[in-house]
């Protein structure tokens, strides 16, 4: 599909693929990337309540947060 038909996409991450997440994003119009700063996969499970949040909000309202956002990693006890 023609990437001018596609919803705006949401991309995010860690800091060794944030390079490539957001090189594949800016061929979608309207996308935003934002790293997370830390290292995974699967950041939604990650338990980071940033990234959950903006991942949330873009999967129930597509809403992509503001260009610029990023997610530092939750705080160890």
């Amino acid at each position: 599909m023609p990437a001018d038909r596609l919803p705006p996409a949401l991309g995010a991450g860690a800091w060794a693929d944030h390079r490539d997440v957001e090189t594949v994003a800016r061929r979608v119009p309207c996308s935003v990337t934002g790293p997370v700063r830390g290292g995974g996969h699967a950041l939604h499970m990650s338990g980071n309540l940033c990234t959950i949040a903006h991942a949330n909000r873009y999967f129930t309202y597509l809403a992509p947060p503001p260009a610029g956002t990023t997610c530092l990693p939750p705080e160890r006890p």
